[in-house]
C-alpha cells in the first residue's frame, strides 16, 4: 500500500465552497432572528442550500389609524363629508323604493310634513306615469339657515314607460337635517323656472295628476279635467301618428306627453304661458324631448284633434335645442301643415291679414304676447301657406329634410335649399311670396 493510500482525502474545492456558503447563511439567519430584521431573514431563507425550513417570528399588526370624531351639528368640512355620504345613501334608498313601488320606504327619507307631502305627491304621480328610470343625486352641500342643516340641489332624472329613453331632468332645492341616525329631508321644493329648459317646473311636481297612457302618448290632468282624459288620449294617439310622419332629426319621440291645464294651471305649469292668443304650446324638457300643455278652457272637443296634431308635430321637430331665430314661419308653418294637411283652405282672417297687414316677408318672430287673436291667426296663416307651398311643390321628404337642416343643424335656408330642393333659396322664397299674395 502506498503512502498516498494512507493519507486522509483532501476536500474538493466544491465541497469547501458549499461549507462556507452554509456558514454564511446560518449566520445571516441567526443575525436576523436576533435583531428582528424580517427582510434579512427572508433573504437568508431564499438562499438556504438545504431543505431545512426556517420558522420566522410573527409579524406584528399595526394599530388602525386614528379617526377624528365629528358630532351632529358640526359645520366642519369633515362633518360635511359625513352628511354628504348620508344624503347619497338616502337618495339611493329613495330611488330604489320608487322603482319598486314601495311607498313606505320612499317616504321614510323625510321627517317634516312639508317634505313628506311633496314626496307623497311625486310618488303618486311618477308611479301613475309609469316611471321606468328614476335617478336622484345630490349637488354640492351648502350650509343651511340653522345649525345642523344643509342645503343641496337634487338632480332628478326620470324616464316614463320606456327605460331606453334619454332622461328628463329636474333640479329641486332641498334642505337636510343632520341627526344621529343620518341626514333627514326636511324641505323639498319644485324646480325653479329659469333660463334653460330643464329649469322649468313640471306639472308632476306641483299638482295631483290623473293619467291615461296609450301606445305612443300619455295624457295627464288634475281632478277637474279627469273626465276629458279618454277623448284627449284618443286625439293624442291620432295626432302622434301624424306627427311621426313629420319627425325630423332621424328619430321619432320615444313618447308624446300632454298635460291638460285648467285656467289657473295654464298660468303656472312650466313657468306659465303669457301670450293671450295661445291655446297650447310645446316646451323642450330634455335634449330629445318636449312636453305639450293645452289650455283646456279654450279648446272645444271638436278642435282638440287638430290642436293635438299641431303641438305634437312641434314635439317631433322642435325639441331640445334647436335653431329658432328668424325661423318662426318655418316652425309654426310646419306644425300647421301637419295639423291641416294639403286640402285645407286658408281662412278669411289670413286673406285680410295678407291684404292689409302683411309686409311681404316670411315672419321670423312670434306675434307679440298682447297681439289680437286675429293678428296672430293671420301670421299663422302666412306661415302655413309658405310651408304648404313647399310641401306641395317639392314633396314631404324634401320638406322634412329642409326643416331638419335649418332647425336641427343650423343651416340657413340659403345653404339648405339647394341640398333639399335642388333650387336656390332666392328663387324658392320668391315663389312663396307670390303664392301667398295670389291666395
Amino acid at each position: 500500500m502506498s503512502s498516498a493510500d494512507l493519507d486522509p482525502p483532501t476536500p474538493s474545492p466544491v465541497t469547501a465552497r458549499r461549507s462556507t456558503a452554509r456558514r454564511v447563511v446560518l449566520l445571516l439567519v441567526a443575525f436576523a432572528l436576533i435583531v428582528g430584521l424580517p427582510g434579512a431573514a427572508a433573504a437568508a431563507y431564499a438562499f438556504r442550500p438545504d431543505r431545512h425550513s426556517i420558522v420566522l417570528p410573527p409579524m406584528p399588526t399595526p394599530s388602525p389609524k386614528p379617526t377624528i370624531p365629528t358630532s351632529v351639528g358640526d359645520t366642519t368640512a369633515l362633518r360635511m363629508l359625513v352628511v354628504r355620504d348620508g344624503v347619497a345613501a338616502a337618495l339611493t334608498k329613495l330611488a330604489g323604493a320608487l322603482l319598486a313601488q314601495d311607498q313606505e320606504t320612499y317616504l321614510q327619507v323625510a321627517t317634516s310634513p312639508g317634505a313628506t307631502s311633496m314626496l307623497r305627491r311625486q310618488y303618486r304621480n311618477l308611479t301613475a306615469m309609469k316611471a321606468s328610470v328614476y335617478r336622484v343625486n345630490a349637488g354640492a352641500l351648502l350650509g343651511g339657515d340653522k345649525p345642523g342643516q344643509w342645503k343641496v340641489a337634487l338632480n332628478i332624472d326620470v324616464c316614463f314607460v320606456r327605460p331606453d329613453c334619454v332622461a328628463v331632468r329636474v333640479v329641486e332645492p332641498s334642505v337636510w337635517q343632520d341627526t344621529a341616525d343620518g341626514p333627514r329631508l326636511i324641505a323639498l321644493s319644485p324646480s325653479k323656472t329659469g333660463s334653460h329648459w330643464y329649469e322649468n317646473t313640471h306639472p308632476w311636481e306641483v299638482a295631483d295628476l290623473y293619467v291615461a297612457i296609450g301606445p305612443r302618448t300619455m295624457v295627464a290632468a288634475t281632478a277637474s279635467l279627469r273626465g276629458r282624459l279618454p277623448a284627449a288620449l284618443a286625439a293624442a294617439e291620432q295626432g302622434a301618428a301624424k306627427a311621426d310622419q313629420y319627425a325630423v332629426g332621424g328619430r321619432t319621440p320615444d313618447q308624446y306627453r300632454v298635460y291638460l291645464a285648467s285656467k289657473g294651471e295654464w298660468k303656472t305649469w312650466f313657468g306659465g304661458q303669457r301670450a293671450k292668443w295661445a291655446i297650447g304650446y310645446s316646451i323642450s324638457t330634455g335634449p330629445y324631448s318636449a312636453d305639450v300643455v293645452l289650455n283646456s278652457a279654450e279648446i272645444s272637443a271638436s278642435y282638440l284633434p287638430g290642436v293635438m296634431r299641431h303641438e305634437l308635430t312641434h314635439t317631433a321637430s322642435a325639441y331640445g335645442t334647436y335653431y329658432w331665430s328668424n325661423n318662426w314661419w318655418l316652425i309654426e308653418g310646419y306644425a300647421e301643415a301637419a295639423e291641416h294637411g294639403l286640402t285645407w283652405d286658408a281662412t278669411s282672417v289670413t286673406r285680410r291679414f295678407v291684404d292689409s297687414g302683411w309686409n311681404g316677408k316670411l315672419p321670423g318672430i312670434s306675434p307679440a304676447d298682447n297681439a289680437s287673436v286675429a293678428a296672430a291667426n293671420g301670421r299663422y296663416g302666412v306661415a302655413f301657406l309658405a310651408v304648404y307651398r313647399l310641401e306641395q311643390r317639392f314633396g314631404r321628404a324634401a320638406l322634412v329634410d329642409f326643416v331638419n337642416r335649418v332647425l336641427r343643424t343650423g343651416q340657413t335656408p340659403a345653404s339648405a335649399a339647394p341640398l333639399s330642393f335642388h333650387a336656390e333659396w332666392s328663387a324658392v322664397q320668391a315663389d312663396l311670396i307670390r303664392f301667398i299674395k295670389r291666395y
